[in-house]
């Protein structure tokens, strides 16, 4: 199972781990939360996802809409360029 990438019925993506580390654990995401906005455009799947944080790679941070338990969050994450294709973020795919 990934970390990252299941759809949600409500829209968005259920995140199922955090990686030690990652942008992701050090933003405080939690597993079963539910990603549904990256900078307030909607993501409904991964590709969605990974297409807002190519556009947002020279951001210093991104804000990230966040369902847990019920309740919409706001997360700030740092995204990171993946050591293997400089242009992609590193959150837990």
């Amino acid at each position: 199972m990934t970390p990252l990438g299941t759809s949600n019925k409500d829209g968005g993506l259920i995140h199922h781990g955090v990686e030690a580390n990652s942008p992701a654990a050090e933003a405080g995401l939690e597993a079963g939360d539910v990603i549904t906005k990256v900078d307030g455009d909607r993501v409904r799947t991964l590709g969605e996802l990974r297409d807002q944080l190519r556009l947002k790679r020279e951001a210093k941070t991104v804000m990230l809409s966040v369902l847990r338990r019920g309740s919409e969050i706001s997360v700030n994450i740092e995204p990171r360029r993946g050591p293997s294709r400089g242009a992609a973020h590193s959150i837990p795919l």
